[in-house]
């Protein structure tokens, strides 16, 4: 074998692994969503049950939830968010916006994303309306949070006893467990589905390519009403005109 033949094939060995270690390698929301996972695994058992990263399909729609806890007292649907540097937002903003230095960068408001997850995972599993599902947005302690909500947003280390603080039971075990077998069944049926990995992220850009054409054309993205600018005790923001029947907000 000549040296030019050898230095040919270490080339290509060497290639080989530099794409193989960036087809690899995780993302910080996957790297972020498997340390919660952890977290959530103290949870005590048969009381807790937590099931991590289901696929829902309804049609041609898809949604991802990152993690769903099963208890007697609700059922607990987890936004993961792994991110740093100031964060900034509202209940019903359609953007939160995420200062590092003088950078401004935005990104949708996590609890209306997890509003649509929980929508889809009652009609999922025809859940009883009475039934509690409780939305929580979590995020590393790489952020800090500069936002009044009404819906739970912790960081990751007060994520467990956020949980425990429900302390009413309304869930039947029996029930619980019926739930928790039957979203099983649905991350069974959808967990090696790799076109349906694949349709759920076109759509999501789908999603965000459509709002922000709205946007720019001076039209609420959630029901296509004219946006008005407004002043608020923060500062200016675009407000949809039909508010309060619709409450879409747009930070400048």
């Amino acid at each position: 074998m000549t040296l030019t033949t050898i230095l040919i094939a270490a080339s290509i060995v060497f290639i080989a692994v530099i794409v193989w270690r960036f087809a690899t390698r995780k993302s910080k929301g996957e790297i972020g969503e498997e340390h919660v996972a952890k977290i959530l695994s103290k949870l005590p058992l048969p009381e807790y049950r937590t099931i991590n990263d289901v696929y829902i399909t309804d049609n041609e729609h898809s949604t991802q939830i990152d993690h769903i806890v099963i208890s007697e007292c609700a059922i607990f649907v987890i936004e993961t968010k792994f991110y740093n540097g100031e964060i900034y937002g509202g209940e019903n903003s359609e953007k939160w916006s995420q200062y590092i230095y003088k950078n401004q960068f935005q990104f949708r408001n996590p609890i209306l994303q997890n509003r649509g997850h929980i929508v889809a995972l009652r009609k999922a599993l025809k859940l009883n309306p009475e039934i509690p599902v409780v939305s929580i947005i979590t995020f590393s302690d790489q952020a800090y949070l500069h936002i009044t909500t009404e819906t739970k947003v912790v960081y990751w280390e007060q994520l467990l006893n956020t949980i425990l603080s429900y302390e009413q039971k309304f869930i039947p075990m029996s029930v619980a467990n019926k739930i928790y077998s039957d979203i099983l069944n649905i991350k069974a049926a959808n967990a090696t589905n790799k076109k349906l990995r694949k349709t759920h992220i076109n759509n999501v850009q789908v999603k965000i390519n459509q709002s922000n054409n709205a946007i720019r054309n001076g039209q609420c993205p959630r029901c296509g009403a004219k946006l008005v600018l407004k002043k608020g005790k923060f500062g200016a923001f675009y407000g949809c005109i039909n508010y309060p029947e619709c409450k879409y907000t747009l930070n400048l």
